[in-house]
């Protein structure tokens, strides 16, 4: 499985918001508005539209972007729908004030919970009957499980501490 997913997107931001309003600004449009030269509305609008797209493309191009997926092996489509589900009963729940409504939130919640917790029990204990050290393994789902990630100390900040501590006493 894949921990990465690419999509297409356009980047949107302040700044390149105002520096597409700034070239909308410096744009004439003379040409849009030669009712002379050009009296078919629709030749008009094309016009208009076409040189308003040239600069929307310009400055909102498209781009690949990468999002990465936080793999979890327990994480099954059914609980991904489930938990899906889940949120637009809260959101139901926030705008109503309907007692039913939260009474089947709440369960829905307990459901769910109910069936990650499983999952994760026969996931994990797959992982470690599968293993060939299982207490390593054990450790690796406990610290994954708490986010405890290995890290390196910094030994120039014991080294401070430590004279530190020597200077006070």
């Amino acid at each position: 499985m894949q921990n990465h997913y690419i999509y297409t997107a356009r980047d949107i931001n302040e700044y390149t918001i105002n520096k597409f309003r700034t070239y909308l600004s410096y744009e004439t449009w003379d040409c849009v508005f030669d009712l002379k030269n050009n009296p078919v509305i629709d030749t008009l609008f094309s016009t208009f539209l076409n040189n308003y797209l040239r600069i929307f493309y310009n400055h909102f191009p498209k781009r690949k972007f990468v999002k990465r997926l936080n793999y979890t092996p327990w994480m099954t489509l059914g609980i991904r729908t489930s938990c899906k589900h889940k949120r637009l009963l809260y959101l139901y729940t926030k705008s109503c004030n309907g007692t039913s409504l939260k009474r089947h939130y709440k369960q829905c919640c307990k459901i769910v919970a109910d069936v990650i917790k499983e999952a994760k029990t026969y996931t994990y204990n797959t992982q470690i009957i599968k293993s060939t050290n299982k207490i390593k393994t054990t450790w690796n789902i406990i610290k994954r499980e708490n986010n405890r990630h290995k890290k390196l100390k910094n030994v120039t900040n014991y080294e401070n501490s430590l004279d530190a501590f020597n200077n006070y006493i």
